[in-house]
């Protein structure tokens, strides 16, 4: 017993670790369902979410039926993209506890994800009765509007929640309702270079082309970042050459072409383009960023450690930036070099982690 309250305790203060340690102890003693549960929560909060549903399990199994742990259950049934599943355990959560406004609430974004709408306005409704404020913006004409319109806004709600799976079939039903929908190709195109369907992206991205009131610069874009990320260098760097075409004044497009010339070893090109963003946007660090890469790729290491230091004075938070300057300083056997690989691991930079294993001892 006294291991489970110092889990209760732990878990209270926001110390995860410690009380999914405490739980673990408690159900070496006595595995009794509730010990379960919270080590369940303890997981959940600590992003380990297959550890945390295999608790659950366990605690159901065991006869575990708490509102509590329904709706925990629902939370990561959602996330695994178990919608259906997810509102079974959402309801059930609510059944045995009529007041329990979050599971309203996020019970209304699981009915967007299930294309309901009209289930997903009663239950915002319900959840901002009960004092929970609208999570879900959803304005009352689109509750009372057409089908198609409440498509349209359930596909703008999976965009911004990265539901790009779901986004598809929406996407497609509304493209059933007119064919020369551009915005809607266009849409569905994004959705499936996001779960690296390049194909029917690119299928979807040239057809919106073709149609009526295309967004020209934004697909000529989106085509460019399809092209390279199917390593199709010289397709990206037409089609960013087209957006140089439509706007000579956009720094960014030549930073995307100035990539696929370095992808190609066509250096110069690489940094005229690099030096054509900055001349037109003195600040804009990306640019910095991308010529100091070019630069320590180059050998270039002294024009790399000034352009990189230029990038995180412009921004801070530039992860890539940390990066490439501590390769810079390594190469230049500056001693601190491994203090700007942690940052760039503080700031999310995926790359970071080999960069300290390898060269941080």
């Amino acid at each position: 017993m006294i291991h489970y309250e110092k889990g209760r305790f732990f878990n209270k203060i926001d110390k995860n670790e410690l009380a999914k340690e405490s739980f673990s102890q408690a159900i070496l003693l006595k595995p009794e369902s509730n010990y379960y549960f919270w080590r369940g929560i303890s997981n959940q909060n600590l992003g380990l979410i297959n550890d945390a549903e295999k608790d659950y399990k366990i605690a159901f199994e065991k006869g575990e039926n708490t509102p509590e742990i329904h709706f925990n259950y629902a939370l990561i049934l959602h996330q695994n993209g178990d919608f259906e599943k997810s509102l079974k355990h959402n309801n059930k959560a609510i059944e045995l506890n009529p007041e329990y406004a979050n599971a309203y609430k996020f019970r209304a974004m699981t009915h967007l994800m299930l294309f309901d709408l009209d289930a997903a306005c009663v239950d915002s409704e319900k959840a901002f009765s009960m004092g929970i404020n609208k999570f879900v913006n959803i304005p009352v004409e689109i509750c009372k509007g057409s089908k198609k319109q409440k498509l349209e806004f359930i596909g703008g709600f999976c965009l911004a929640n990265k539901q790009y799976k779901k986004g598809v079939e929406v996407f497609t039903k509304l493209i059933e309702y007119n064919e020369n929908l551009t915005a809607m190709y266009h849409n569905r195109g994004y959705c499936y270079f996001q779960i690296k369907d390049f194909n029917n992206a690119e299928k979807d991205y040239l057809k919106a082309l073709e149609l009526p009131k295309a967004e020209v610069d934004m697909l000529y874009d989106n085509l460019s970042l399809l092209y390279f990320d199917q390593e199709n260098f010289t397709k990206s760097l037409e089609y960013a050459s087209k957006r140089i075409e439509l706007n000579p004044k956009n720094h960014v497009p030549y930073i995307d072409r100035g990539l696929n010339y370095r992808k190609l070893k066509k250096y110069i090109e690489a940094e005229n383009d690099f030096n054509k963003s900055l001349e037109i946007s003195p600040n804009f660090f990306r640019a910095f960023g991308y010529r100091a890469s070019l630069n320590l790729e180059l050998g270039n290491f002294l024009k790399a450690y000034e352009d990189a230091s230029k990038a995180v004075e412009i921004n801070p938070n530039y992860d890539f930036g940390y990066l490439i300057l501590g390769q810079a300083k390594k190469e230049l056997n500056m001693p601190d070099f491994c203090n700007d690989f942690q940052k760039a691991k503080r700031l999310g930079n995926p790359e970071a982690d080999e960069a300290i294993l390898k060269f941080c001892k």
